[in-house]
């Protein structure tokens, strides 16, 4: 049987390549946090902000996809590693690999 965690990545990844962001906004909790340690500047917090960067992602980055390279769980936690890649209005080929950890309760 798969994790509550499992199934929200799959979500992810599902909502993500559709470019349906209700879909991927629904995997995230109104207060969630997002941290990037290498640019605190980055830092998301709340829902509201995750729909700010994602509408542009999906906006300027029109054939967006993205590939789950590696997931796991344990206990309450998710841990993945996406490759993300598109063609760019700004730029020509655009292409990102990102570790992401989920640490929550999620309702499937």
């Amino acid at each position: 049987m798969k994790s509550g965690q499992s199934i929200v990545v799959e979500r992810l990844q599902q909502a993500q390549n559709a470019q349906d962001l209700e879909a991927f906004l629904a995997c995230f909790t109104l207060n969630f946090q997002g941290e990037q340690p290498a640019h605190p500047e980055k830092a998301v917090h709340g829902v509201e902000d995750v729909r700010k960067n994602w509408s542009a992602m999906f906006h300027d980055i029109r054939d967006f996809h993205s590939e789950l390279l590696r997931s796991a769980v344990e206990g309450d936690t998710a841990w993945a590693e996406w490759y993300w890649f598109g063609t760019s209005i700004a730029i020509k080929v655009w292409s990102f690999v990102l570790l992401t950890s989920l640490n929550s309760s999620f309702e499937t």
